[in-house]
Order: C-alpha cells, then sequence, then structure tokens
C-alpha cells in the first residue's frame, strides 16, 4: 500500500522532488528516486517522508597525503626528486632523476631523516623495517624489510624517471614502517646494484644520494 502523504525532498541543486500515493519514480531530477513507503533517495542522502535529512553515507575518501625528497649527492649538489602518494595500502613513488652514474644502482628508505653528512650520508641510520626480525632483500625468504626497494636504472644520459611502488610503507601511522615518524626518513641510492639477498644492504657499496622526506602542504 502506498502511503497517502505527499513529501518533499530537496535536492542538492535546488529542485524541489515531490511524490504522493503510488509514485515510483520522480521526474524532477535524474538520480532521484523514490520508496513505495516513506523515504526518497537522493545520491547517497536518504529523506523521510516529511523531508528531513534521514542520514548520510558517504564512501570512505582515499587521503591523498603525499610527501617529497629533495635528493643531494656527495657534494651536496641537487640530483632530482621524489615524490610519495599514499595508497589504499603503501605507497606510490614518482621518480626523477639527473647527474647519476649509469647502471643499476640500489634504492632504499632509510630510518632517520637527516642528509647533512654529504660525504657518506651515515646520519640516515639503517633501513626501515617493520619488526626487528626482518632481513634485508626482496628474494630473501627471511625479508624484506619495509625500506627495500628495486634498483633504480640509471640511463646513458645519467637520467632516471619511474614509478615504484612500495606495499610496505605508509605516509603515517602507528606501526614502524612510516615515514613520517618522530625522527623521519630519507631515500637512499647507493653506488653500486642490490643482489636484493645479501646482508645487509645486498651489496650495495657507498650511499652516493640522500633525501631527507618532508610532507607536501596542501
Amino acid at each position: 500500500q502506498a502511503v497517502g502523504v505527499h513529501a518533499v525532498a530537496h535536492a542538492p541543486n535546488g529542485l524541489d522532488a515531490g511524490y504522493g500515493p503510488g509514485d515510483e519514480r520522480l521526474t524532477a531530477e535524474a538520480g532521484v528516486h523514490a520508496h513505495h513507503q516513506d523515504q526518497v533517495e537522493v545520491g547517497e542522502r536518504e529523506f523521510d517522508h516529511v523531508g528531513g535529512v534521514k542520514g548520510l553515507t558517504a564512501s570512505p575518501a582515499l587521503a591523498q597525503e603525499s610527501v617529497k625528497a629533495d635528493m643531494l649527492g656527495n657534494k651536496g649538489e641537487a640530483v632530482g626528486t621524489i615524490i610519495a602518494q599514499q595508497g589504499p595500502e603503501g605507497v606510490l613513488l614518482n621518480i626523477d632523476l639527473k647527474g647519476l652514474a649509469p647502471g643499476a644502482h640500489g634504492f632504499h628508505v632509510h630510518a632517520v631523516g637527516d642528509c647533512s653528512d654529504h660525504d657518506h650520508f651515515k646520519n640516515a641510520a639503517g633501513h626501515v623495517k617493520d619488526d626487528a626480525e626482518d632481513q634485508h632483500g626482496l628474494l630473501n625468504p627471511k625479508g624484506p624489510e619495509a625500506g627495500d626497494l628495486p634498483n633504480l636504472i640509471v640511463h646513458a644520459d645519467g637520467t632516471v624517471q619511474a614509478e615504484v611502488y612500495a606495499p610496505d610503507l605508509d605516509i603515517t601511522g602507528d606501526d614502524d614502517a612510516v615515514l613520517l615518524d618522530k625522527d623521519g626518513s630519507a631515500f637512499m641510492i647507493h653506488a653500486n646494484a642490490d643482489d636484493h639477498k645479501t646482508q645487509p644492504i645486498g651489496g650495495a657499496g657507498d650511499r652516493i644520494a640522500c633525501g631527507v622526506i618532508k610532507a607536501v602542504q596542501p
């Protein structure tokens, strides 16, 4: 049985959509639906039979957090930028570098956001870990560490443009594998390729470029 009440629902664009006994749809605007009983649904809003808002349902929005690192070489020279964007799980890195030696280079996230010692970048400490028992290496059955990343392949002209997905990292959060924790973190590039197995850094050698990871202001 249809309810004998005429209701008015105020749509977001200002149109009034009315319905009476037996109405099954409204013609005031596309996307406005009438229920047989006592509700009108407009998009994701629900209105009761006297036109008041009954509730609001919204899909959770993906946080659009992002961070950026200005990468420096061993002489303090600028060698490009890395931007990380938060995904539903993990972060997506957008890498744009120059002035590096051609070939494969180990690439990691280090646990302290300090690249002030240009000669060797030791202030950045070791790799970010989600668990103290994790070992280094994407191919290590006892790994990887959260800060382990694929090698960067530098072109003959010294440049890299790449996207890399890091599933075990987050920009913020309560665990240990976050980029913006109390002592920060840093992207690190090494002189040699990472074999993804050998401890502690896959044989990647010296630290040749470092960038402190900082929040990007909206």
